[in-house]
């Protein structure tokens, strides 16, 4: 239970550096960069379910066949090394496209992010490892110290020079410090490394991929958004939107403690749905609550989200606490399904992407993109509702895919 609590802190601690870093990041590059930097911090974000996929993928079978994991583990870095040049190296090659997309204005930060990818899909990779041997207290220290330094490095860079690549940078600096702490946890190793895998590279590919779907769907709903923003409003607009979105991402990170706590029970048929209820109870509390709280001191959440330069979305800020709070229910059904391996929602997540896509390039301001968000997500909330009913009304069974 102890070695629990301090990998759910240190996981707390990586979204509360990461939130500060955003934060800081509004204060010192301005309206126009930060809509940028947002852009770019999203990227990563959506490219991190390589990442995730890795890491649920190896830590399960490290997990399942504890007789062989040193050569799975071996296996799994060796994939994990390969996945991370071949991502980098694609998304270099795609740099300059991604700077037109994103409207960066920056080269050099188009080219950051394909360098960040790199550190970020090893991360996933040893992070697997840690997690399927049981080894918490390690996994704790790798999240700490990806908050820590990107925190203590992202501040110094923004504070000695402003700009988007700079920011960037320090998004960066926080993926390669846990990537070198898990090749130091990860060094001493027996001549099991040397044995044959009882699970080929290319299967553990295989699952990592189809483990990924469901978290880059919902990867891509909720932070894509932005990159739509910069195209369909104003440059001045779409940073009001990214401040905006500061706020919705503390509120869909807020509840992190309960997913931590309420996955294992997610994969058991008994207390699926009790655990289910009761955390849908929970965020909607929490949502709800922070949401009540903005809309009556809205010049208070302006200062979380990057000050007076940002006072034009002071009052639209209660809506982008209930998106986070959407978002948080939508998010709390996605771990459920890939607690139960369904695919049937993850279809349905897609299309509410798409949806979002066509519908937000529509959009003139930032209320009607706040308020679109809303409406896709609760729509996309209210038919995984009715999908998961439907499943514990058949008596469905599934495997649960889940790690330990």
């Amino acid at each position: 239970m102890r070695t629990e609590i301090s990998l759910a802190m240190a996981s707390m601690a990586l979204n509360l550096a990461t939130y500060a870093h955003t934060v800081l990041a509004a204060r010192y590059l301005g309206v126009d960069s930060f809509g940028a930097f947002t852009a770019a911090m999203n990227v990563l974000i959506v490219l991190s379910v390589v990442s995730l996929g890795l890491q649920t993928t190896v830590a399960r079978r490290v997990a399942a066949d504890p007789g062989a994991a040193a050569s799975i583990a071996h296996t799994a870095l060796r994939l994990t090394y390969a996945a991370s040049a071949v991502l980098g190296l694609a998304l270099a090659v795609v740099s300059p496209l991604i700077d037109s997309i994103l409207r960066l204005d920056s080269p050099a930060a188009a080219l950051l992010i394909a360098a960040g990818a790199v550190p970020l899909t090893i991360m996933g990779g040893q992070a697997g490892v840690l997690q399927g041997e049981r080894r918490w207290a390690d996994l704790a220290w790798v999240y700490a110290a990806s908050g820590a330094t990107r925190l203590a490095v992202g501040t110094a860079l923004l504070v000695w020079h402003p700009t988007v690549a700079w920011g960037v940078t320090g998004i960066v600096a926080g993926m390669c410090a846990p990537v070198a702490l898990g090749w130091w946890l990860l060094r001493a190793r027996t001549e099991e490394w040397r044995t044959r895998s009882t699970v080929p590279r290319g299967r553990l590919l295989g699952e990592s991929l189809r483990g990924a779907q469901a978290l880059l769907a919902f990867m891509a709903l909720s932070n894509l958004d932005v990159v739509v923003a910069r195209h369909a409003l104003s440059g001045e607009a779409s940073g009001l939107y990214a401040a905006g979105l500061v706020l919705s991402k503390a509120v869909l990170f807020l509840p992190q403690m309960v997913l931590v706590r309420v996955y294992p029970a997610l994969s058991t048929t008994a207390n699926r749905r009790r655990a289910l209820s009761a955390s849908v109870g929970i965020i909607l509390a929490l949502g709800l609550s922070a949401a009540a709280v903005t809309a009556l001191l809205p010049s208070l959440a302006l200062v979380f989200v990057g000050g007076a330069d940002f006072a034009e979305v002071g009052d639209l800020l209660w809506l982008f606490a209930l998106l986070g709070t959407a978002q948080g229910v939508v998010q709390l059904f996605i771990y459920s399904v890939l607690a139960r391996a369904a695919t049937g929602p993850t279809l349905v997540t897609w299309a509410a992407l798409l949806v979002m896509l066509l519908m937000g390039l529509q959009m003139e301001t930032v209320r009607q993109m706040v308020v679109l968000l809303i409406v896709v997500n609760a729509l996309l909330l209210l038919v995984l509702a009715v999908m998961t009913r439907r499943s514990w009304a058949r008596g469905r069974t599934e495997p649960s895919g889940a790690t330990s």
